[in-house]
């Protein structure tokens, strides 16, 4: 915590970025008119946004198509590798886990080069800010 307070990670900070998406959320479910909506995709968007505004220095908006495909491949991550993989990890051989592992591999490229994109997107601003 120390570490993130040093980058000026303070209660306010994370209090303001929290409050944005908290607004965000509220902003979203007026739109719905009291009908019954699932909120786990609102849910998950939102936390998104405030742990992606940490890692990246911004937020997305929530219909912004990267951001979504991000959030999917992620989701992608974690519901594909089943239990079995986690403990058998010589199932990766059979035909059936190795075409498992394949996706997965392919998701966790697309997810590894979204990350650097928004890492050098920020090492573009901070470099400009300081020219």
């Amino acid at each position: 915590m120390s570490i993130l307070k040093r980058f000026g990670y303070g209660q306010r900070v994370m209090e303001q970025r929290i409050l944005r998406e908290v607004e965000e959320m509220i902003s979203q479910l007026r739109k719905e008119e009291g009908r019954p909506c699932n909120l786990k995709p609102l849910m998950g968007r939102c936390a998104a946004n405030i742990m992606m505004g940490m890692l990246y220095g911004r937020r997305f908006e929530h219909s912004d198509p990267e951001f979504q495909c991000a959030i999917h491949n992620v989701n992608e991550l974690f519901t594909t590798v089943t239990i079995e993989m986690e403990f058998f990890p010589l199932l990766f051989y059979l035909p059936k886990y190795k075409r498992i592992l394949d996706y997965c591999m392919k998701v966790l490229v697309d997810v590894t080069e979204f990350s650097r994109a928004k890492v050098a997107e920020c090492k573009k601003v901070r470099l400009s800010a300081f020219i």
